[in-house]
């Protein structure tokens, strides 16, 4: 993934994850831009999820008016961690994906909840059931993105190899 499509991916989850409470009432809160950090180190490294992680994770402090820095904390050891984990392991299957990030939803909510903590600043609630939606919610998010991403990409392939599919040309 290149650098513009990485930050084109964060500001959308940014903007989608400020906008969508006004528009839809979900069960789970999902946390958009976590599942981009997630993301950008399982394709990119340690370094790509580490430096995705701090931008994004500071953008989202200025966006909800918390302490800033402690989301930006979180998401780059999250993202660090993520792309730690592609280098370590096959990470190509969905389940796998799932699973990094269902612990990475419980990392950063760790995170999030210890520095809150130790600033001695009223935080978000952390439950363990909810965080646990939340991981369940983030990991179907991000199984349905890696669909869609892989589709796009196919599709994009048999338009630049010239054929395939439904409209064809014949050859006369």
């Amino acid at each position: 993934m290149t650098t513009p499509r990485i930050a084109a991916v964060v500001a959308a989850a940014l903007a989608a994850q400020t906008t969508m409470p006004r528009f839809v009432e979900t069960g789970a809160n999902v946390d958009l831009p976590l599942v981009a950090v997630v993301f950008a180190g399982l394709s990119g490294g340690p370094l790509v999820g580490l430096w995705t992680g701090t931008i994004g994770g500071l953008a989202q402090d200025l966006l909800s008016g918390g302490v800033l820095g402690v989301n930006g904390l979180a998401k780059s050891l999250v993202g660090a961690w993520a792309g730690w984990m592609s280098v370590q392991f096959i990470t190509f299957q969905a389940w796998r994906r799932a699973v990094i990030l269902g612990a990475a939803t419980l990392a950063n909510a760790a995170c999030v909840v210890g520095v809150y903590a130790v600033v001695s600043t009223q935080g978000p609630p952390a439950h363990l059931r909810s965080v646990a939606v939340q991981g369940s919610a983030n990991a179907t998010v991000g199984v349905v993105a890696t669909a869609i991403a892989r589709g796009v990409a196919a599709m994009q392939g048999r338009r630049q190899r010239g054929g395939g599919g439904l409209f064809r040309r014949r050859a006369r």
